[in-house]
């Protein structure tokens, strides 16, 4: 069960070394962790195997996510790290030569015709930055306009520039096989560039549990960013590379817009990146940091995500006891907000959805519950930032955990087993008391359907005291 304190805000953690032991885990989970994410840049399948199978065995609920490397571009391995400095000319080569640096790349791509003189080379996220002078071949010219250390296997991004990389990479084909394998929860899809990238690990999953979540974290994502919407099951803002595809400025705007755009359409949105990147190394976070948090969660984001802080960081478990705290007290503040439908639920759904959301309005509804089949009419619901929490039930243990993205929805998988409507409420509502969800005293708002937890539309709410159901 999730602590009682738990925040509407769903918190996704990155799981490396400082996060593999189980007593780290069971703290992680305890303080309010959803998600736990596998980073296919640095995890091997044999990692991705250990993670998933340790995370089942220590929670059915929390939502397991494999987030792909996308294409790549690093630095070629080096003998011994080297240092450029501000002035000086320097060549990165596109194919392995016996003593020039080159750049590696696991697609099949022709990169030097694609980079045009003048465009911006950054090495180890920006760390060391290069303007391209003249290509020649597979010798691209450049000289140093931000001097700094190069050492192997570093990134670079050559931002502004759409790279044709002939396809999927090879590493993406296979982690992505082994997470339809694994039965993972969500596939998270690095450096989206159109709706056709998604459409295409789609058909390679060919598994609809499993949802697809799309990066924003290039210029082409931001332009075409309506259709990848449309076809995503969710979203997340990847502000690293974005703000260093972009420019840095124009990223909290975009935040807004992106989160504002998934709100209205009724699709889950991520916020990642950074959020408390000093808790890495220091128990406490900084003020800008706390600022962070907050601003997402004002702008409406489903989930936030701990990178390096839970992966690598020296304090895991305080990251997500940090981002619990700050987003409890946030969302005392946060005040349900008005929704048109949503093209993701049938029109009764929305009309029950909206008029839960009147009914939280003007009486003093202590919880929301909802029988549901796949979890849309819960995430329909979740779309108004309801102050009430809402408890969603559903036979299928993976349509719950897909919840776990969701903002203010406490999923959990039901067994209805009743001949009726009216019983089959009743045994739910019982089993929301038992599970410590509600109180005999609650005043609650049932969604259901007239199979209850089958597949079908939404068409039954209401409104009544639990024990008056119960005993019904």
């Amino acid at each position: 069960m999730l602590p009682k304190n738990a925040p509407k805000t769903k918190i996704i953690a990155t799981i490396g070394p400082s996060s593999w032991d189980d007593a780290v885990l069971k703290r992680m989970i305890d303080a309010g962790m959803t998600v736990v994410r596998i980073n296919a840049s640095f995890a091997d399948h044999a990692e991705m195997r250990r993670v998933t199978e340790q995370v089942r065995r220590l929670s059915g609920r929390i939502g397991i996510m494999i987030d792909t490397q996308g294409h790549k571009l690093r630095i070629s391995s080096l003998s011994s790290p080297f240092t450029l400095s501000q002035g000086q000319p320097f060549s990165l080569f596109t194919h392995p030569t016996a003593d020039g640096v080159y750049i590696e790349t696991d697609s099949s791509v022709d990169l030097a015709p694609q980079v045009p003189v003048n465009a911006v080379v950054l090495i180890d996220d920006g760390a060391v930055r290069l303007q391209v002078t003249e290509v020649r071949g597979s010798e691209i010219v450049t000289v140093v306009t931000q001097g700094g250390t190069v050492s192997s296997r570093k990134s670079v991004m050559i931002p502004g520039i759409t790279i044709n990389f002939n396809g999927m990479s090879k590493k993406d084909y296979e982690d992505i096989l082994l997470a339809r394998e694994l039965g993972v929860d969500f596939v998270a899809a690095s450096y989206v560039r159109s709706d056709a990238d998604i459409l295409s690990i789609r058909e390679l999953l060919s598994d609809p549990r499993i949802a697809v979540i799309s990066k924003i974290e290039n210029e082409d994502a931001v332009t075409n960013f309506d259709r990848i919407l449309e076809v995503s099951d969710a979203v997340m803002v990847a502000r690293g590379d974005l703000g260093l595809e972009i420019q840095l400025e124009r990223v909290p705007v975009l935040q807004k817009q992106l989160v504002s755009k998934c709100n209205t359409i009724g699709k889950p949105v991520i916020v990642a990146t950074q959020m408390l990147q000093s808790m890495t190394k220091s128990i406490s976070p900084t003020r800008a940091e706390v600022s962070d948090v907050a601003t997402a969660i004002f702008d409406g984001a489903d989930a936030v995500m701990l990178s390096a802080e839970t992966g690598v960081g020296s304090y895991p478990a305080e990251a997500v006891e940090t981002m619990a705290r700050i987003s409890r007290e946030v969302e005392k503040t946060v005040l349900p907000v008005e929704a048109s439908s949503t093209m993701i639920a049938k029109p009764t759904t929305n009309a029950i959805a909206q008029a839960v959301k009147d009914c939280c309005d003007v009486l003093p509804v202590d919880a929301v519950l909802v029988a549901t089949a796949t979890g849309t009419t819960a995430r329909t619901i979740s779309r108004f930032h309801l102050r009430q929490p809402i408890f969603a039930f559903t036979r299928d243990p993976s349509s719950a955990r897909k919840l776990s993205i969701s903002r203010g929805i406490t999923a959990d998988v039901f067994t209805d087993s009743s001949s009726t409507r009216d019983s089959g409420i009743q045994l739910l509502v019982r089993s929301a008391v038992e599970k410590g969800y509600v109180t005999r005293t609650d005043l609650v708002v049932v969604v259901a359907g007239s199979n209850i937890l089958g597949q079908g539309e939404t068409n039954m709410l209401e409104i009544n005291r639990v024990e008056t159901i119960i005993s019904a």
